[in-house]
């Protein structure tokens, strides 16, 4: 399984809990390179020892935080894909850049910097 950038897991898990993490993390390690999967919620459930209904919350608190995008694919199956996240970096003593921001692509975990204070 891929690993997930420190600042997806910071910034997230408060909103969508450890299986939220877990279930997110299993479909960064299963999407392709356009970002889509499309695993089903028992094949998730059995990867990570949960049920089928727990996954199913998780897939929906993802899904409102903006974290993943679900469309039906039938009545029975989805693709599901990962969605770019924002995550701002805080100020450190060794920064010398102010309000920069990350975008972080979670399959592969590269980032780029944007910066946004552009002084004419």
């Amino acid at each position: 399984m891929k690993n997930l950038d420190k600042k997806i897991v910071k910034k997230f898990i408060p909103r969508v809990g450890a299986v939220g993490i877990a279930v997110y993390s299993v479909l960064a390690s299963m999407a392709d390179r356009s970002q889509g999967c499309f695993p089903s919620q028992k094949c998730i459930a059995e990867a990570l020892g949960y049920s089928r209904a727990t996954v199913n919350r998780a897939i929906k608190a993802l899904k409102k935080h903006g974290l993943i995008g679900v469309d039906r694919r039938s009545r029975h199956h989805c693709t599901y894909r990962l969605l770019k996240v924002r995550c701002s970096t805080d100020k450190t003593q060794m920064s010398d850049e102010r309000n920069s921001d990350y975008q972080v692509n979670t399959n592969n975990n590269k980032f780029t910097r944007n910066n946004n204070n552009i002084d004419d």
